[in-house]
């Protein structure tokens, strides 16, 4: 997780209201500009409230991301991975999931998740099972 957060996103967190949260803090809710021209409104999760919450297990740190003003347009891969470099470092593993159909849960039409669990490798394919290696660019 990037802490401190980078200035572009202290600059879309929102300040006033339910989804308020103060400056510096490694969670809230912020409105940025995405990569293709659209609004995205990300509410982030460090997990340092995961069992105050209730939860069990290790913490996980979340991020949910939405269209704005558009609750039913799903985001796109490039403003997820968008959302993935604003909040986490490059080294670190953040995964989307599809659970069993019966697991679904869909309070937000159009939200999608970004999850992290600090201090566990999670297992991945072997690279060359994805594609050939590109230097200096996504695959």
């Amino acid at each position: 997780m990037r802490y401190p957060l980078r200035a572009e996103v202290e600059r879309g967190r929102i300040r006033e209201g339910p989804l308020a949260s103060k400056p510096r803090m490694t969670e809230g809710a912020f409105e940025l500009s995405g990569p293709c021209g659209r609004g995205l409104c990300v509410i982030f999760s460090s997990g340092s409230d995961w069992a105050g919450n209730g939860l069990r297990g290790p913490p996980w740190e979340h991020a949910s991301v939405s269209v704005a003003g558009r609750p039913k347009e799903t985001p796109t891969w490039e403003e997820m991975a968008f959302v993935k470099d604003l909040f986490w470092l490059p080294t670190e593993c953040v995964v989307q999931f599809h659970v069993p159909e019966e697991d679904h849960v869909n309070y937000h039409a159009g939200t999608l998740h970004l999850w992290r669990c600090p201090g566990v490798e999670f297992p991945r394919p072997p690279a060359a099972c994805v594609g050939p290696r590109v230097k200096g660019g996504a695959s």
